[in-house]
């Protein structure tokens, strides 16, 4: 039982030892709360904060125009692409075949058009001859006619019927004959026009022959690397133009000569930001590089992303800094609103303001004193001192619930 009372008293005597340090240590409710700082000289600045997404200046996806099986496509990615070098090529033999037969029916076409321009002289010129001989035997049966008519005697009633019937003949045969000559002469421009027609017809579908095989050769349309390479030789890829599916995408080439961030800015801040702003980036690859770049982008049309309207504003980077950037990597953005060097400031948290207007809080012999100020750039942290302080002058921050003055600012 004496055991009992021993552990009963200790453990009394460690509960109030724990209490009087812990009410020893706490505030008093009733004093003020005070913390000094100095004022400082140095940058000031007010920036908006955001994350982003690096990607390449230009990204362009590779397709096909013709469809067929992928022959060649050594480039691996990240290989660095020209301008027009052949990148992946498929196999041509369907498109030389289409090629052949296109340069068939084109001279057929040709061939034709000769044809019916030689067959045309040639009806004419038979045509012009029937009309000319014709002529000459209408004149001859006109003249017999006419000499038989003029004679008194020695010409019986049917030598002069048949003389006249030879005439009438002769002139419904030059009649014929002249009839024939302007129809051949008529059909001479419309049967060229339809030949030159089917030539034509012919050279387009041969020119389009020879461009689908030039589409079996895809080539870079720009200069940079090759992002992306989703075939490989063997595989058989659809057309982008005829397939209802978009076609077989190929790879990705990106000009990586200068890279975009594309930061998500919230509308709360999006009215600060303004093209040509200065940017600083980091991203944890490096952590302790900092590059510059500048916003090239404002979208006028925010996107909703987990109920929060934001806006993929561009921000263009580019200098010797640049091979730091991969594409997909995640940046942490600061785009500088506003800033001040080598100016006075002190923390936001000092600053108070009432109906006689705006004062810091000095330390006195008797406690605290008033110092009015006049404020400039105020980042929320750290605000500029236009006049009033000093550069390191004490000042105190006192706890607003107890500072017995209007809200701080």
């Amino acid at each position: 039982m004496r055991a009992f009372f021993v552990v009963l008293i200790l453990a009394a005597l460690c509960v109030g030892g724990y209490v009087y340090f812990v009410a020893a240590e706490a505030p008093d409710p009733g004093k003020e709360q005070l913390q000094t700082e100095e004022v400082a000289r140095g940058p000031l600045r007010v920036v908006v904060a955001a994350t982003g997404e690096v990607r390449p200046l230009r990204q362009i996806e590779l397709k096909s125009k013709a469809s067929g099986e992928v022959v060649g496509f050594p480039k691996r990615a990240g290989d660095p692409v020209e301008q027009g070098e052949l990148i992946i090529e498929l196999d041509q033999s369907t498109e030389l075949r289409n090629l052949r037969r296109a340069e068939a029916e084109r001279d057929t076409a040709l061939a034709q058009l000769q044809l019916t321009q030689l067959e045309h002289r040639r009806a004419l010129q038979n045509s012009l001859s029937a009309v000319s001989s014709a002529e000459a035997d209408d004149e001859t049966k006109r003249a017999e006619y006419q000499r038989q008519k003029n004679l008194t005697v020695g010409v019986s009633e049917n030598d002069l019927g048949t003389a006249k019937l030879n005439h009438v003949m002769a002139e419904q045969r030059l009649h014929q004959a002249r009839i024939e000559l302007e129809h051949i002469r008529g059909r001479q421009a419309p049967d060229s026009l339809l030949a030159q027609a089917r030539l034509q017809q012919a050279q387009v579908t041969l020119e389009e022959a020879e461009d689908r095989l030039e589409d079996i050769q895809i080539r870079s349309p720009i200069r940079g690397i090759l992002l992306q390479k989703l075939v490989e030789e063997g595989q058989i890829v659809a057309s982008g133009i005829s397939a209802t599916s978009g076609g077989t995408p190929l790879g990705v080439v990106a000009d990586t000569s200068i890279m975009v961030i594309e930061a998500n800015i919230d509308e709360t801040d999006i009215g600060q930001v303004q093209v040509g702003q200065r940017v600083e980036l980091t991203v944890d690859a490096h952590p302790g590089a900092t590059l510059v770049g500048v916003v090239d982008l404002i979208p006028p049309l925010g996107e909703l992303e987990s109920n929060i309207r934001v806006y993929r504003a561009k921000i263009n980077v580019s200098g010797p800094q640049l091979g730091l950037l991969k594409t997909g990597m995640t940046a942490n953005v600061e785009i500088i609103i506003e800033e001040r060097q080598d100016v006075l400031h002190i923390p936001s948290t000092a600053i108070y303001r009432d109906r006689d207007g705006i004062f810091v809080w000095l330390p006195g012999p008797e406690g605290k004193t008033r110092q009015a100020v006049e404020i400039g750039l105020d980042t929320g942290i750290q605000a500029e001192v236009l006049s009033g302080l000093e550069v390191g002058q004490t000042i105190l921050i006192v706890s607003e619930a107890s500072s017995g003055y209007g809200g701080r600012r």
